[in-house]
């Protein structure tokens, strides 16, 4: 006998009964796109790479917001005491 080493032939004949013994679904293109289309959409919804990044900007932007609300609220009130003080030079200067 040869020595094929991992080859056999009773292994291959064995391998392609089993192959040809399993059951059969008919391909059906629409069926395979609606479940890939499934496993796509539960896939990313259960995905939660980014999420903190995401939360993490929806915070910057919040705080971001308050800090311009807040100096849109303290800037009448930062040029009165501006024009105060640039009266009061000009009265200290004129006289």
């Amino acid at each position: 006998m040869h020595d094929l080493g991992v080859f056999s032939f009773q292994r291959l004949r064995s391998d392609l009964s089993a192959f040809w013994s399993q059951k059969r679904v008919p391909y059906n293109p629409q069926y395979k796109k609606s479940t890939l289309m499934k496993n796509w959409i539960l896939n990313f919804i259960n995905d939660e790479r980014g999420a903190e990044s995401v939360e993490l900007g929806i915070t910057g932007a919040v705080v971001a917001g308050g800090a311009v609300a807040g100096f849109s609220l303290v800037k009448g009130k930062v040029i009165e005491k501006q024009e105060e003080l640039v009266d009061k030079l000009d009265e200290s200067t004129a006289g």
